[in-house]
């Protein structure tokens, strides 16, 4: 099973890359690689699914539940119909936690989180169709990594693979600004470390929880 998903993921990277080189460097050839690019502010919400256990020896095992997030991110996108893309984002959170000390019984509530980072978007494609407006449905696939801050972990990186799913609007082709919906998927994992600054050597605790997550974003398209 896992080893079909890889595949498959695989060679939709593979198209992607295929499709949207193509229409970059034919683009590039007509009008210029810089008469493509677009900028796009998005806002929207992201859910992280349940990540599993986080082990510290000095302080018991620290589930880590869903968590739900305000993400603000910001898309340089480099083609019109296909190129690259790259995107730095602002996540706001709030993560459901348990920690479990025996004997004691396990203690749970919700954190706030911060997370900072980068949209490394590969490949992205985009049909284009002219109906009451212009229409970019569009695909990509890229890799979000960032750095979170929060109450978990002393440090953290969050790393995973995304696959977006864009529409964009124009309300005609002479328009310059359009509005964007897009729906992403990814999975990756949160890799922390905890210090532990009791007696006269410190001393940390690792640990890697693995999930899910879901964006949900609106923007508009300067282009």
């Amino acid at each position: 099973m896992r080893r079909s998903l890889l595949s498959g993921l695989v060679l939709v990277f593979a198209l992607l890359m295929f499709f949207s080189s193509i229409s970059f460097a034919a683009e590039s050839k007509k009008s210029g690689p810089w008469d493509g690019f677009t900028l796009t502010p998005k806002l929207g919400y992201a859910y992280f699914g349940s990540q599993g256990s986080y082990n510290q020896s000095a302080l018991g095992t620290t589930y880590v539940g869903s968590a739900n997030a305000m993400l603000l991110q910001l898309n340089l996108d480099f083609g019109k119909k296909g190129g690259f893309e790259f995107a730095p984002w602002f996540a706001y959170e709030k993560i459901d936690v348990t920690v479990n000390v025996p004997p004691l019984l396990p203690i749970s509530g919700t954190v706030t989180g911060y997370g900072l980072g980068l949209y490394l978007g590969g490949p992205f494609y985009r049909w284009e169709i002219h109906s009451a407006g212009v229409w970019y449905p569009g695909i990509g696939m890229g890799w979000r990594v960032g750095y979170l801050i929060s109450d978990v972990y002393d440090y953290a990186i969050q790393s995973g693979l995304e696959i977006p799913l864009s529409v964009t609007w124009y309300p005609s082709a002479k328009t310059k600004i359009g509005v964007t919906l897009e729906w992403s998927n990814g999975f990756g994992a949160t890799m922390g470390a905890t210090v532990n600054t009791a007696g006269s050597q410190g001393s940390a605790e690792f640990g890697v929880t693995y999930g899910y997550w879901t964006n949900v974003l609106v923007g508009a398209r300067f282009f």
